[in-house]
């Protein structure tokens, strides 16, 4: 098991907020604010005050774990 800080293009999992249901192919944002949301940092698939990541969702890994592709 590695863990990266920065993967600029290619596979990798990410936590998902909790309620969100991810679609193969989907859109991903980034959780932007920790004080708009305990959830900073995960993965999710609301737009509204979060940022884009050039990429898609791939597949579910587990519960609240999701494969990306990340996209240069």
């Amino acid at each position: 098991v590695y863990q990266v800080d920065v993967v600029s293009w290619g596979l990798g999992t990410v936590a998902v907020k909790a309620g969100d249901t991810p679609a193969k192919f989907g859109a991903i944002y980034a959780v932007n604010s920790g004080l708009v949301d305990a959830d900073l940092g995960k993965a999710t698939t609301t737009a509204t005050d979060n940022v884009l990541v050039k990429g898609y969702f791939n597949r579910e890994i587990k519960s609240g774990v999701w494969e990306v592709f990340i996209q240069l």
